[in-house]
């Protein structure tokens, strides 16, 4: 069970090797927000589990992205709580990505991980988290897991040797989170200043010309509605409107990777450098200042 939309790369991941498939479990307006956030209900989860059951599926576990890619959204303490307690109902495991955990650039949105709530089943509750997001070396290539489940942890020490970190990349990285007061008060705090300014510089962009951009907390993406921009209503329409793009040189995922509730969204990556950022800025405008005049 996953919360959808979700990375395109997800339903691959746990499928091309282990043969698992996807159930999506469409994400639902927070209740009590005024911004249009959404966030993850213990009463889908549950419509979504007994339909899945009638059908004589075999449901063995809930994956979340928190924050959630790519609509940038933060499923908070009282939703993972309901979760948690969804999952220990009916013997389910939760694997909790956090890899964008400490990107939640919002001040007003809280972030929790599911490691700080008491776990009613510990052993079937995984938490992975790794160091390509948050601190930007994707060329390190090392992750996190962190389990009490004895399977997985004799499985995860019988094969690590294969698939470790270099020691080197280990060193850096000890002595990278060894000031965790500067990783805190100046590496983090910076970091989720210059994404709130951006994620706003190109929302106010978007926005002059009628594109809704979702209201995400975190992450480095923006979840923008250019259903206005679709010659139709339909996938087929907003692979043209992606070609449009293509042609301007501006390379943007079209929603229909990410399984949305419609046609017309797209994922914007806006955490560049300058330059780059605001040449594609520029282009992505053109586009949409032809289509106006269409």
């Amino acid at each position: 069970m996953v919360p959808s939309p979700y990375y395109y790369r997800t339903k691959f991941d746990i499928f091309e090797r282990p043969g698992v498939l996807t159930l999506n479990v469409p994400l639902t307006p927070l209740k009590g927000d005024n911004h249009g956030r959404l966030t993850l209900s213990a009463e889908v989860l549950e419509q979504v589990y007994q339909t899945a059951v009638s059908e004589g599926k075999r449901v063995r576990a809930v994956m979340v992205n928190n924050p959630v890619n790519p609509t940038g959204d933060v499923i908070g303490a009282e939703q993972l709580t309901e979760l948690l307690n969804f999952a220990h109902r009916h013997k389910l495991h939760v694997l909790s990505n956090e890899i964008y955990g400490l990107s939640v650039h919002d001040p007003d949105v809280k972030f929790t991980s599911i490691l700080e709530l008491p776990h009613p089943d510990p052993e079937r509750v995984h938490f992975t988290w790794g160091v390509s997001k948050d601190t930007g070396l994707s060329g390190y290539r090392c992750g996190f897991v962190h389990t009490r489940n004895p399977a997985v942890l004799q499985y995860l020490n019988g094969t690590l040797i294969y698939f470790r970190a270099t020691g080197i990349i280990q060193h850096r990285l000890q002595e990278f989170f060894g000031d965790l007061d500067w990783v805190d008060r100046v590496f983090f705090q910076t970091m989720k200043q210059r994404i709130h300014a951006r994620f706003n510089d190109m929302r106010t962009a978007l926005e002059t010309y009628g594109v809704h951009v979702h209201p995400g907390a975190g992450t480095m993406f923006i979840w923008a509605d250019f259903t206005k921009f679709i010659p139709e209503q339909t996938f087929a329409g907003e692979q043209w409107l992606f070609h449009q793009f293509l042609k301007e040189k501006v390379f943007i995922v079209p929603g229909y990777d990410y399984s949305p509730d419609k046609p017309g969204w797209f994922r914007i990556v806006f955490t560049v450098d300058e330059a780059v950022y605001q040449e594609g800025k520029k282009h992505l405008i053109t586009v949409l200042k032809r289509l106006q005049q269409v």
